[in-house]
């Protein structure tokens, strides 16, 4: 079939223009603003965190073991009474607090996608109708990230000793070091296109489906894999495609950023502000996935999901 990607950036342009601009409310856009904050907003914070830079220790005159004095100083630190105690609990919070977000955003998913979808802001009625749909999402999202964690994890492990190795010098290890980074540079490609296909497809594909038909993640996923594997180089060239529109919505904000003296920059790192200041871009964004799909005939159509069910009255006979 003729697959067509300017079509759905069209609709989703348009959608977008029709909810946020025909005409302009403000109070439309606080409120849809924290759908999208729910959704996509705690999902950056998620994986807005970087982690870098390193310890270098002074070589000793003898080539010592690095790892065995790294991990004789983590071990020293972390069975002191206080600060080992203290990284524990700190560990424990921060885990709690991403799992939390990582619910929460389940939730929002299909809040955002039901208020772009039906053209409304409304939180607590789409947050109560999909509360089946949202802890699979997040039992699955939870599964993922761990598997995605381990997997470049154990990718990495077989560079550790070359680089700490190098550290230390020895005239050999910088061949050994070239071969390792190269073995794990050819890994990380298609490890890292793996994770980033399966991340996009599940949520721009797989959570319209759960939505649509009020399903559980692996049966959405059912769906999907044959239609993926029917239409593959499409599917393919539509990650491109979201990758393009994320390199220039990226230029648009550094450009923002600095016309405005930074003040762009201070409104993009507060969560809220930014979903706000961000919001058209992440309805278009929202809308792509499921006008993309619906070209595949009217049983993808997420717009033809029913309207949602009346809630009942309080005196009603259960």
């Amino acid at each position: 079939m003729n697959v067509s990607y300017v079509a759905p950036l069209q609709q989703s342009w348009s959608r977008m223009l029709r909810l946020l601009f025909r005409p302009f409310r403000i109070d439309f856009w606080l409120q849809l603003g924290f759908a999208a904050f729910l959704s996509e907003g705690i999902s950056h914070l998620l994986h807005g965190g970087g982690r870098g830079g390193g310890h270098r220790h002074a070589a000793p005159d003898k080539h010592a073991a690095p790892i065995a004095e790294v991990a004789r100083e983590a071990a020293a630190f972390l069975l002191h009474p206080v600060w080992g105690a203290l990284v524990v609990t700190i560990l424990v919070c921060v885990t709690t607090a991403i799992l939390a977000l990582m619910w929460l955003s389940s939730r929002g998913r299909f809040i955002f996608l039901d208020d772009v979808m039906h053209g409304r802001a409304a939180i607590v009625e789409p947050w109560m109708r999909c509360a089946r749909e949202g802890s699979p999402l997040f039992a699955f999202w939870l599964g993922l990230t761990i598997v995605s964690v381990s997997a470049v994890i154990a990718v990495s492990l077989p560079l550790i000793p070359a680089v700490l190795g190098a550290v230390a010098s020895g005239e050999a290890w910088p061949v050994l070091l070239a071969i390792a980074v190269s073995w794990w540079v050819a890994a990380m490609i298609p490890l890292s296109l793996l994770i980033a296909y399966t991340h996009l497809f599940l949520f721009q594909f797989v959570v319209p489906i759960m939505y649509r038909d009020g399903i559980g993640v692996i049966a959405a996923w059912r769906l999907f894999l044959p239609l993926f594997r029917g239409n593959v180089i499409p599917f393919l060239a539509f990650g491109f495609l979201f990758l393009f529109l994320l390199i220039v919505v990226g230029v648009a904000v550094v450009v923002a950023g600095f016309s405005t003296c930074c003040v762009g920059f201070l409104l993009i790192a507060i969560p809220y502000v930014s979903s706000v200041v961000l919001l058209p871009v992440e309805v278009v964004f929202r809308g792509l996935g499921p006008d993309f799909l619906a070209q595949f005939g009217p049983q993808w159509s997420i717009t033809a999901a029913p309207a949602p069910a009346p809630t009942p009255a309080p005196g009603a006979a259960r």
